[in-house]
């Protein structure tokens, strides 16, 4: 079989980085124009050297770790949303509750027609959404610590009070 053109120290070293980097060979044959096959030839050799592997090792565990990290971020700030959803919906219904016990009682300095149109604007997120977001969210906040999760069924009917927050 012949051999195809030979390729310098530098490319073989460029090719080697861009692996550890975790480029793909189809686009490092791309970038640096060396058939595919050289490069999964070169990237097999490289793993059977201890040194290729321990960096390729390093740098998929900081890549991995970046990636949790990034993971950990957006579940706090989605907690957060739905912590701040949950306390408005809390608000919300205990303004819909006063607001129809004004109508019923018929007291209050507003016409009923004043009371009615506020009552319509008062519209909380769905309380079983939110609890179930948070189920969600807590699953994978578990997941990613590695502890084992379980499916519990959740009475979302059950009142909850703005003052147990």
């Amino acid at each position: 079989m012949a051999k195809g053109k030979a390729h310098s120290q530098e490319v073989y070293e460029k090719a080697i980085a861009m692996l550890n980097e975790g480029n793909k060979v189809p686009y490092i044959s791309k970038e640096l124009g060396v058939p595919e096959g050289t490069l999964y030839m070169w990237k097999n050799d490289a793993d059977k050297d201890p040194k290729y592997k321990e960096v390729r090792d390093k740098i998929t565990k900081e890549r991995i770790t970046k990636h949790v990290n990034k993971a950990w971020d957006s579940l706090e700030l989605a907690m957060n949303i739905l912590e701040r959803k949950l306390k408005n919906s809390l608000v919300a219904e205990k303004k819909r509750e006063q607001l129809i016990k004004k109508l019923l009682d018929g007291k209050g300095d507003k016409s009923f027609e004043q009371l009615k149109s506020e009552l319509s604007c008062i519209i909380p997120d769905s309380l079983g959404e939110i609890v179930r977001s948070f189920g969600v969210l807590s699953d994978k906040i578990a997941v990613m610590r590695g502890t084992p999760t379980q499916n519990l069924a959740i009475d979302t009917e059950k009142k909850l009070k703005f003052e147990d927050l």
